[in-house]
Order: C-alpha cells, then sequence, then structure tokens
C-alpha cells in the first residue's frame, strides 16, 4: 500500500512540476509580446508626435517630416500585423487556465487523491491544450497571424 501512495504522489508530484513549468514558459511569451506591443505602440506615437512638431515648426525639411511620419506608420503597422497584443492576450489565458489546474492539483483534490483524481486533471490539461492550440490556429487565421508563439 505505501508503493501505491509512493507512486500516486510522484505522479502528483509529476504533473504539478509540468504545470508550474508550461505556466512559467507561456508567462514569458506572454510578457514579450505585450512588452513589444506596448514598445511599438508608444514608439510610433512618439514618432508622429515628433514628426508634427517638426513640421509645425519647419525645423527640418519635409523629406525628414515624411520619414518620421513612415516611421511611425511602420512601428503601428508591424505590431498590429505581428498580432503582439493578440498573442500576449492568448497566452495570459493560457498562463490563467495553467494556474486554475495547479490550484485544483494543489489544493482542491481529495488529501489522498486516487489515479483517477490525478487523471482527470492530467486529462482536463490535455484537454486544455488541444482547446488553446486550436484557438491559437483561428487567431493566426483570422487576422493573418504568423510567427513564432
Amino acid at each position: 500500500m505505501q508503493d501505491d501512495d509512493d507512486t500516486l504522489e510522484c505522479r502528483k508530484s509529476d504533473l504539478l512540476t509540468l504545470i508550474v513549468a508550461e505556466q512559467h514558459r507561456y508567462q514569458g511569451h506572454a510578457k514579450y509580446n505585450y512588452i513589444a506591443a506596448q514598445t511599438l505602440s508608444w514608439m510610433s506615437l512618439l514618432l508622429g508626435a515628433i514628426a508634427a512638431v517638426l513640421g509645425l515648426m519647419n525645423w527640418v525639411t519635409n523629406f525628414n517630416v515624411g520619414l518620421l511620419a513612415a516611421a511611425s506608420t511602420a512601428a503601428l503597422t508591424i505590431s498590429q500585423k505581428a498580432g503582439f497584443q493578440q498573442k500576449a492576450n492568448w497566452h495570459y489565458r493560457k498562463v490563467d487556465q495553467m494556474k486554475a489546474l495547479r490550484a485544483h492539483l494543489t489544493f482542491e483534490l481529495p488529501l489522498k487523491p486516487t489515479i483517477d483524481d490525478i487523471a482527470a486533471v492530467s486529462r482536463a490539461l490535455s484537454d486544455m491544450n488541444i482547446r488553446m492550440s486550436k484557438q491559437w490556429e483561428d487567431m493566426k487565421h483570422d487576422t493573418n497571424l504568423g510567427g513564432p508563439h
């Protein structure tokens, strides 16, 4: 009986380790995409404002003002086409679901979980991964997003 308890505890621990590792991985992807989206948005705003001020003040040539305005537009277009904000949102949703599975495995199972209890959490993780992968593909298709996670 002790061997069975050790095996169950080992499976629970392995599943928890997997969930925590994946949660941290997707948290990093979310943060990267969020920072990229915010950086490009603020860069676009700043370049546009500089172009406007310089254009009104006639301190630089029209060509240089046009370059700044084009760079502003390019920054915003890159951010939108790469879908950084949509990707960040997707990754944050996945992290939230991983946190829920982690809490379920850690706090909501009985003190002596059965193999079925642990298998149910593992199935929920697999189902969540399948559902989220489909959402990722749908998001890429709907918005023509590409690139790495």
